[in-house]
């Protein structure tokens, strides 16, 4: 059971339940907290840049950019969040099985990223999913996923 906090409607989780559900620690744990509104189709992921600036100091020095690697990772945590959060795993792991990325603007090292995953289609372990991520509200980048679960694969909708 999730132990967030309840905010206005939304529940909130902090960076140890994220690391505890995802079985991941900083530094490639790229979330520091997420929010769901009680639908479990969707969450909102949020990712700190200024936490990476072990990468940002040392990427593109002249013009320096968060790098689009990490900016995935943190849209797959953030869809393998909602996956884990949305169907019982039992501390088995979901395995992404195809990406399809999509970049529109570089972002800067003070930028807070908020991405939100949504689960399109679930059938017998197999979850689509469709990412977005925005620095305010300027969207930034987009993601389809398609995720395999295996301890789901009895399941139907």
């Amino acid at each position: 059971m999730i132990k967030g906090v309840e905010l206005n409607n939304k529940l909130n989780i902090k960076i140890d339940e994220i690391s505890e559900i995802l079985d991941i620690t900083p530094p490639f744990l790229m979330l520091t907290e997420a929010l769901n509104s009680g639908d479990m189709k969707k969450l909102e992921g949020i990712q700190e840049v200024k936490n990476f600036s072990w990468c940002t100091n040392s990427h593109l020095l002249r013009q320096p950019v968060f790098p689009a690697t990490l900016l995935m990772e943190g849209m797959l945590q953030t869809m393998v969040l909602l996956i884990y959060l949305s169907y019982e795993h039992k501390n088995n792991y979901s395995f992404v099985k195809n990406i399809n990325f999509k970049i529109f603007k570089s972002i800067a090292s003070t930028d807070k990223i908020t991405h939100i995953a949504e689960i399109i289609s679930f059938r017998r372990g197999i979850i689509n999913g469709f990412i977005n991520s925005f620095v305010e509200a300027n969207k930034v980048a987009q993601c389809e996923v398609i995720y395999a679960s295996p301890s789901l694969f009895y399941k139907s909708n």
